[in-house]
């Protein structure tokens, strides 16, 4: 909920860790709820982060392990 407080590479960075995260089973999916945020949304901040955690999940994982969470 907190993206708009961090700078464009402070976000790609958490998208990185996140989809890291995500890949290996260390956080569950629901952490991206809030991507829903309607100001995330609105600013196209929720899309680049969503964009960029995907991209590394889906170069570290298939479709497969991201569809399982």
């Amino acid at each position: 909920m907190f993206l708009k407080g961090y700078t464009e590479e402070e976000r790609s960075k958490l998208a990185k860790i996140t989809a890291l995260f995500l890949s290996l089973g260390r956080v569950q999916a629901t952490i991206l709820n809030s991507l829903f945020n309607d100001q995330l949304v609105k600013e196209g901040i929720a899309l680049e982060f969503a964009t960029e955690m995907f991209t590394v999940w889906l170069s570290e994982k298939d479709i497969g392990n991201v569809s399982m969470h």
